[in-house]
């Protein structure tokens, strides 16, 4: 017993602190005669190992912040480095540990923040790997890296091979930062891997290949991580990807680098050439559509070549999409605009680029207008209104209706029905072009 006099401050914080210092206390502490509250440090680990007078408890969970307490040091808690495991996105295996009888593991004084970096910790590191891969060994299956399956088998926990399945391939963007999604796995005997060749060939090769069904579940990502292993090393890969245009009077190939020289249009024909590693022959698909950007030397949406097979069957949309996909991405100069901004600007061009092309120029240009007005003053529009506008190069009517009313597309002064609130009639010049939602005043 210990009998100490307290100072009135002291008294004040005395119950948080000994409830705080009893929670994980080895022994029963009372305050008062009232027994404080206790809870088992490793309570909810999917995994108790008793090692070296330690409790390993292993818990189902990404590793926790450097700064946040993983040892509990008889009562104390304190934060240090511990290994953790991580196999796949949503499996990670991480530890706490509980001292119980480890003499040699020691805090540092006077703060008793942090453990001592001794032999004791550096050993006690290696056990908590044995630990882990032993009870990943018990789950039935893994999907560790082939490095981590080499760490095991050197720290004597002998593994299977990982489990044979792999990410879905998906298509590279340009944009990369802005694009993820949720690991979509296969398996099978007839996976093929597939990398990355870059945005505007990947986008149009997803295309393509999607209306193949020798491909249908097939096309897995490449995973570096997996090398070593008998069944990923065995598995086919995409070695080459090209497109070939056919223009009526020249066949030509892009995909190597080479700028094929030609201008976006309909053309004779579009065809996909892969090359897999266990073939002899390349494998010919017939495509929709082929896309000539490179990031290296393409500055705007307007220098893609857009090349569309006879049938293709795209909407515009679907085309605003590929270009999205395969040529934006957001400059990070301090100077530019915000992320959204510069993406509003980009899909008001590519909608404009991809109407023309399927639609004609008139449809282009009532799309670009329609997208400005849209972005720009629809939103004030009155609730249960609607603005009919004539809008020529130097002249603008406007006029307010209720919405329902038959609309006459005669000039405003003669249309039934409608009532004009403020008729604009100023003559506009010089004409300026407007190139996007941001920097032209309607």
């Amino acid at each position: 017993m210990v009998r100490i006099a307290l100072p009135k401050e002291w008294q004040r914080d005395l119950a948080e602190a000994a409830r705080r210092a009893a929670r994980y206390c080895p022994i029963l502490v009372r305050l008062a005669g009232e027994a404080l509250p206790r809870q088992d440090w490793l309570e909810g680990a999917a995994r108790i190992a008793l090692v070296d007078g330690v409790r390993i408890g292993i818990f189902q969970s990404r590793a926790t912040a450097r700064s946040s307490p993983i040892i509990n040091f008889h009562g104390l808690t304190v934060a240090c480095c511990l290994p953790s495991i991580a196999e796949e996105w949503d499996r990670h295996w991480s530890v706490r540990i509980d001292i119980v009888d480890a003499p040699h593991l020691k805090l540092v004084l006077p703060a008793r923040k942090e453990m001592v970096e001794n032999d004791a910790l550096a050993g006690l590191r290696g056990t908590i790997k044995q630990a882990l891969y032993r009870h990943i060994g018990s789950t039935g299956s893994h999907r560790l890296s082939h490095a981590l399956w080499r760490e095991a088998r050197d720290l004597g926990v002998i593994l299977p091979e990982a489990t044979a399945m792999l990410d879905a391939w998906q298509p590279a963007v340009a944009d990369w930062t802005n694009r993820s999604h949720a690991p979509e796995y296969r398996t099978g005997a007839e996976l093929i891997i597939a990398g990355s060749f870059g945005p505007a060939r990947d986008q149009c090769a997803a295309i393509a290949i999607a209306l193949d069904p020798r491909f249908s579940g097939k096309l897995v990502r490449e995973e570096e991580a997996m090398a070593g292993y008998g069944w990923y090393d065995a598995l086919p890969r995409i070695s080459d990807l090209v497109f070939e245009v056919d223009t009526g009077d020249q066949t030509a190939v892009f995909g190597n680098g080479d700028d094929p020289g030609l201008t976006s249009a309909a053309v004779d024909a579009v065809r996909l050439r892969l090359k897999l590693t266990n073939a002899n022959d390349a494998i010919m698909i017939a495509a929709p559509v082929a896309l000539h950007y490179d990031e290296a030397t393409h500055w705007n949406v307007e220098e893609a070549g857009i090349f569309l097979a006879p049938d293709h069957k795209l909407a515009p949309e679907a085309l605003v999409d590929l270009l999205d996909a395969a040529c934006f991405s957001a400059s990070d100069d301090p100077a530019a605009d915000f992320w959204d901004t510069q993406h509003d600007r980009f899909l008001l061009d590519a909608a404009e680029i991809a109407t023309r092309l399927l639609l004609g120029d008139d449809a282009a240009v009532i799309e670009r207008l329609r997208s400005i007005l849209a972005y720009r003053a629809q939103w004030f529009v009155p609730e249960g209104r609607q603005f009919v506008a004539s809008i020529g190069r130097d002249r603008i009517d406007v006029a307010i209706v209720a919405q329902g009313d038959c609309v006459d597309h005669r000039p405003m002064e003669r249309s039934t029905g409608c009532v004009a609130i403020g008729t604009v009639a100023t003559p506009v010049a010089p004409f300026v072009e407007m190139r996007s939602p941001a920097d032209e005043p309607l």
